[in-house]
């Protein structure tokens, strides 16, 4: 799931500054379970906008999620006569709303209302903690199930020093290492001879991770093509 999180609300008018029509794009997937993009979300944007002196010609929620190409081409055809669409979803969804605006070629643009975090996992709606960073080079079949790159501050592959008793020192407060955490979970399983493959990793390749990101969005535009 992505973790996303509004805007701070000057920064959105200084976007909309020279919109004076605007629709609104919500997110029925992930914006909407973490409460930043939903049908409230959405009414809450609007209502402030409203304020503003800013026309709200058009409020929609992608009940699929924006991501989902084929609904969000749907609801985009149908706004018209705007200057500006605020997007309530992660990047991945602002970029998609931009590219079917240009495969409509439609003159407004597209433009986020919200900032987009993390990937993480919740035991209860509304409450979600940070897993994955979506580096692009997934060890986790090293680590038992533990992602270092995103657990530990440093993100980084291997300990730093900075652990004293079970705790990363790095940061305030009692924050388990997860390193240490990663040593107790493959001692668990009778694995920590997959301590010295993680070791033998050479260090994180974000390059790859920006390649995945080029190729999604190929394939993306591949479809929005086709459809």
């Amino acid at each position: 799931m992505i973790l996303t999180e509004q805007k701070p609300f000057p920064e959105i008018l200084e976007m909309l500054k020279d919109a004076g029509k605007i629709a609104i794009i919500g997110c029925g997937g992930c914006a909407t379970i973490v409460r930043t993009g939903g049908e409230r979300q959405v009414e809450e944007m609007a209502k402030k906008l409203k304020g503003f002196k800013k026309e709200i010609k058009y409020k929609f929620v992608v009940d699929a999620g924006v991501c989902y190409t084929t609904e969000s081409k749907k609801i985009v055809a149908k706004v018209a006569d705007v200057d500006a669409v605020l997007v309530l979803s992660c990047g991945s969804g602002v970029q998609a709303v931009s590219e079917i605006i240009s495969g409509l070629n439609l003159n407004f643009t597209a433009l986020p209302g919200l900032d987009s975090k993390h990937e993480g996992i919740g035991p209860i709606k509304g409450v979600i903690y940070e897993k994955c960073t979506g580096c692009g080079e997934c060890v986790l079949h090293l680590t038992g199930g533990l992602c270092p790159v995103t657990l530990c501050p440093k993100n980084k592959i291997g300990t730093c020093g900075d652990e004293v008793g079970g705790k990363c020192q790095a940061v305030p407060g009692k924050k388990d290492c997860v390193w240490t955490l990663i040593y107790k979970k493959l001692k668990e399983i009778d694995r920590v001879e997959l301590m010295d493959k993680l070791y033998a990793t050479e260090g994180k390749d974000w390059s790859k991770e920006r390649l995945r990101e080029i190729d999604l969005m190929e394939k993306q535009k591949k479809r929005i093509r086709k459809n």
